[in-house]
């Protein structure tokens, strides 16, 4: 089946045996910002909501339930499949694979780490190219990385490009230097206008382990610079 991609200013289209038809991309994760409040989350989310302006975009997550069951979610349509449970935060899912080849997306945009997505696509072996939003070192299940760590990397070895979010996380991820080659840095990215409001409250507010990896130093410097 001849496959062609044409891009033209914000729109992206594909022609699939003489049918002109919307570039597809899936997003993938383990849930989705609302039901579920999260920085992963909640970018999945945004990007879902500002690639949909030139693409058809759809996001495959797991249900919190036994059930399968197609939403939409913050705009986006959500197939959240069914799950038996979750072990160290990766939802036992034993339909995802099927679910992730039927959908057919030309672009799968897996957000990782995440067991679940990455052991589905190398038994389910979806078409369309796999793009990897690298967000994280496994650190908190660093002792299954001696049994996951393998499927990982040969997950990681199978996509067009991996997207890491700063220059100095693809320096110091031990992880990403066997798949250095295929790593593009491209940050994250905020909303503006959620950061514009001249009422904001001057009360810096944080909930959680103060690690490195949360950036609270980052978030705490404009703060001390501005006297507050």
């Amino acid at each position: 089946m001849a496959r062609t991609e044409r891009v033209s200013g914000r729109r992206s289209s594909m022609t699939r045996g003489g049918v002109h038809t919307r570039l597809k991309i899936l997003h993938v994760y383990k849930d989705f910002d609302p039901p579920i409040r999260g920085g992963m989350e909640r970018h999945v989310a945004l990007m879902c909501r500002y690639q949909s302006q030139w693409a058809e975009v759809e996001a495959l997550t797991c249900s919190r339930s036994m059930w399968t069951r197609r939403a939409f979610r913050d705009g986006t349509r959500v197939t959240e499949v069914g799950e038996w449970g979750r072990f160290q935060s990766a939802p036992i899912a034993p339909l995802f694979p099927w679910h992730l080849r039927k959908l057919q997306a030309d672009i799968i945009v897996a957000h990782v780490p995440n067991p679940t997505a990455e052991l589905s696509y190398l038994i389910g072996r979806p078409q369309g190219r796999l793009i990897v939003r690298y967000q994280s070192d496994v650190v908190r299940q660093a002792a299954a990385m001696r049994f996951y760590g393998p499927f990982q990397m040969t997950f990681l070895r199978k996509a067009a490009m991996i997207l890491v979010a700063s220059e100095q996380y693809l320096a110091t991820s031990p992880t990403l230097q066997a798949v250095r080659n295929r790593c593009v840095v491209v940050p994250l990215g905020i909303v503006p206008e959620d950061f514009q409001r001249p009422d904001a409250a001057s009360m810096f507010y944080f909930w959680g382990c103060i690690a490195t990896t949360r950036g609270w130093s980052i978030w705490c410097a404009p703060l001390r610079r501005s006297g507050r």
